[in-house]
């Protein structure tokens, strides 16, 4: 592809973006399972990513606020979630 260099960003979900303002469409499928059991949470890869914690917000309600700063103007948002979220 011709790429000769990268940036590797390290953070915690889009605060290591450097596209304040820029995103126009944003998409997200967390892991929204509502998960009560704290030993569901322990692990990688596969094995949690439906696992969302208490009322499966874990993730959400860290991204959201992170959202709102990467937004364009008029940027829109989809996120992946359930009822049982009370989104």
């Amino acid at each position: 592809h011709g790429a000769e260099r990268g940036d590797v960003l390290r953070g915690s979900l889009a605060s290591c973006l450097r596209v304040s303002g820029l995103v126009d469409i944003g998409i997200c499928n967390p892991p929204y399972v509502p998960t009560e059991d704290p030993e569901e949470m322990e692990g990688t890869g596969v094995s949690i990513s439906w696992a969302g914690g208490a009322r499966g917000r874990e993730i959400i309600d860290r991204l959201l606020p992170e959202v709102v700063d990467i937004l364009a103007p008029r940027g829109f948002f989809y996120l992946v979630c359930m009822a049982e979220n009370d989104p």
